[in-house]
């Protein structure tokens, strides 16, 4: 693995909410900050809201991080984060 010049991920995860329960999309701005610094450091990084992106995980096959990083900021957001994580690591093994 070249260290100097990574593949990053950054996630943020979706929610899996109750039949009624609503959410909003914010701003992922911790993401946003840590993808600027690791481009400024010579390094790639990709978001990935799953609150407004609709890709999948096998969607990120062609850029093929190094590492994949998650932003998780409450309880519901993490059964859908460790599930999303087992997808990954099938996709991505090492």
């Amino acid at each position: 693995m070249n260290w100097f010049n990574m593949k990053v991920l950054l996630v943020k995860p979706g929610l899996s909410l109750r039949p009624g329960l609503r959410t909003c999309a914010y701003f992922p701005n911790g993401l946003l900050f840590l993808a600027a610094v690791l481009e400024k450091g010579g390094h790639q990084a990709q978001i990935y809201d799953n609150i407004v992106d609709q890709r999948q995980p096998a969607d990120f096959l062609k850029f093929n991080p190094a590492l994949i990083g998650y932003s998780v900021l409450t309880t519901p957001e993490i059964p859908p984060a460790i599930a999303q994580t087992q997808q990954f690591r099938a996709l991505f093994p090492r």
